[in-house]
C-alpha cells in the first residue's frame, strides 16, 4: 500500500479547497515566495534533478521495506494515518527553510552510505553465526570436525583426528579404498556421526604422511577435513553479536523510514516549487494532501474547486492568462510508499 500525495501551487488557493476534498490530511505549507529565484534554464535542471531523486529515494524506500518486515517487529510494520498525519504536522510545523535539490541529493546519498554500512554490519554478524552454527549444528557434511568426532578426537605428537564425509551411496566403495590409503593407522576408521545424506568417516592419521593422505583421496574425489575446532563458546559470542548489530540495524532501519518520508517531502514540495516558479514566477502558495484514496478522484475535486473559484471570482486570475486552463495552478503528484503489514 502506498500513501498518495498532491501538490498544488497557485497564486490564490480556493478557500473552498478543504470542503471540495474528503481527505483530512490538507496542509499549507508555505509560499513560493520562500524559494529562491532561478532563471529558467537552471529551474527546468532542477525539475530534471527532483525528478531523478524521487527515483532514486522510491528505491531505497522500497529497499527498506523488505528489510523492515524481515526484521522489524510486526507492530513497525505500518505508518497509520494517525502517525502520518502527526509526521506531517511536525514536518510543516517547523520553519521550514527550503533546501536546494543539490542539499537533498547530500542528504540521500549520505543516507544510503550510512544504510549500507549498517546492513553490511548486520550482514557480517548473520553470516558469521549462520557459519558456527551449521559447523555444530546443522547436517553432517556441513559440520566441524570437532562436531563430528567427540569422544573419538585424537591428537599427539605423531597421531591426527580427521573426517572425510560421504555420500550414503558411496559407503561401500569408500570402505573398499580403505585398506589402500597411506598414513591410516590399521583399523582406525569408524563412523562418526552419519543422516539421510552422508556418513562422517573419523580417521586417524600419522602426521608425516597427511598430505599423502590427502592427494590419495583427492584423486578419489573424496576431501579430508583436518580438525578445526568451534567451542559452543564462540557461537555465543557469535549470537551477542548478531544481536548487537541487529539492535543497531532495526533502530536505524525505523530512523531511516522517518528520514527517506521527510525527504521524499522535501522533494515532492521543492518540485512544486520549482515549477510554479517556471510558470507564475515567485507569487504562490503550496498545498500539500495526503490521501489513500483515489488520485484521480482528488485531482476531479481540484480542478472543481478552482472551476468554482474562478466562477465566483472573475478577477481571481487577471494577472495571468485566464483562457489557458493549464495555468491556473501547478499539480504535482505521486506516491510515497507505506511499510505495510
Amino acid at each position: 500500500m502506498s500513501l498518495a500525495i498532491t501538490i498544488i501551487a497557485s497564486p490564490k488557493i480556493p478557500t473552498t479547497i478543504q470542503q471540495s476534498i474528503s481527505s483530512p490530511n490538507i496542509y499549507q505549507v508555505l509560499s513560493c515566495d520562500s524559494f529562491p529565484a532561478a532563471s529558467v534554464s537552471a529551474l527546468m535542471n532542477q525539475v530534471d534533478d527532483s525528478q531523478r531523486l524521487l527515483q532514486s529515494a522510491q528505491q531505497q524506500l522500497a529497499r527498506i521495506e523488505r528489510l523492515t518486515q524481515e526484521h522489524l517487529p510486526a507492530r513497525l510494520h505500518k505508518v497509520d494515518d494517525k502517525f502520518w498525519k502527526d509526521y506531517v504536522q511536525t514536518f510543516i510545523s517547523q520553519k521550514f527553510i527550503p533546501p536546494t535539490i543539490q542539499s537533498l541529493k547530500r542528504r540521500f546519498d549520505s543516507g544510503v552510505e550510512q544504510f549500507n554500512r549498517i546492513l553490511a554490519e548486520f550482514t557480517e554478524a548473520d553470516s558469521a553465526l549462520n557459519t558456527a552454527q551449521k559447523a555444530t549444528q546443522g547436517a553432517v557434511h556441513q559440520r566441524s570436525v570437532a562436531s563430528l568426532l567427540g569422544n573419538l578426537l585424537v591428537s599427539s605428537e605423531y597421531l591426527e583426528s580427521a573426517v572425510v564425509c560421504v555420500p550414503l551411496a558411496q559407503k561401500g566403495e569408500f570402505e573398499k579404498l580403505i585398506p589402500s590409503l597411506p598414513g591410516l593407522v590399521p583399523n582406525s576408521n569408524t563412523i562418526a556421526q552419519s543422516d539421510v545424506g552422508h556418513a562422517a568417516y573419523a580417521l586417524v592419521v600419522f602426521k608425516p604422511e597427511l598430505l599423502q593422505l590427502k592427494d590419495a583421496l583427492a584423486k578419489q574425489k573424496y576431501q579430508l577435513r583436518e580438525y578445526q575446532d568451534i567451542e559452543d563458546g564462540d557461537t555465543e559470542i557469535l549470537k551477542g553479536a548478531r544481536k548487537s548489530a541487529l539492535q543497531r540495524f532495526t533502530t536505524f532501519l525505523a530512523s531511516t523510514q522517518g528520514e527517506y518520508l521527510s525527504l521524499t517531502l522535501s522533494t515532492y514540495i521543492m518540485r512544486g516549487a520549482l515549477e510554479s516558479q517556471l510558470r507564475f514566477g515567485k507569487d504562490g502558495k503550496i498545498v500539500i494532501i495526503i490521501d489513500h484514496n483515489s488520485q484521480k478522484q482528488v485531482r476531479n475535486a481540484i480542478k472543481t474547486s478552482f472551476q468554482n473559484a474562478a466562477d465566483e471570482d472573475a478577477d481571481m486570475y487577471d494577472e495571468i492568462e485566464t483562457d489557458n486552463a493549464f495555468l491556473p495552478y501547478v499539480l504535482v503528484t505521486g506516491n510515497i510508499q507505506e511499510i505495510d503489514k
